[in-house]
């Protein structure tokens, strides 16, 4: 088996010779993750959560605009912190799985916002 990542894009080709009996624990085309829902919640005081909802996945990758992660990269949910000043903080993550040959297949990346009124936060 074969796999090809294009543009977020996983293509799994299966190559047949006589007596060829595929794993039962091999990926195929399917084990890509879908997309995402991605949400953010907030008390605009003490925190500042994304969630990554519907996809079941190796893994997550997280970026964060107007802010920075705190915590929980690789896992459905991180905890942000807000630049100064405050104002509009943008959460966005990609699920992606492992592929038998090695690879990495993502999903599309999806992401969300909120405009944060609270205090920022330094390290």
């Amino acid at each position: 088996m074969k796999t090809k990542i294009i543009s977020s894009i996983c293509i799994t080709v299966l190559i047949l010779t006589s007596g060829f009996t595929p794993m039962n624990n091999a990926k195929t085309l399917t084990d890509c993750p879908p997309n995402p829902r991605v949400s953010i919640d907030t008390d605009h005081q003490n925190y500042i959560h994304a969630s990554a909802f519907r996809s079941l996945a190796d893994g997550y990758e997280w970026t964060v605009t107007g802010g920075f992660i705190i915590s929980g990269q690789g896992t459905t949910q991180i905890s942000m912190g807000k630049d100064c000043p405050s104002g509009i903080i943008t959460a966005c993550v990609r699920a992606y799985n492992y592929m038998p040959n090695g690879g990495i297949c993502y999903s599309d990346e999806v992401c969300a916002g909120v405009n944060y009124t609270g205090p920022c936060f330094q390290l």
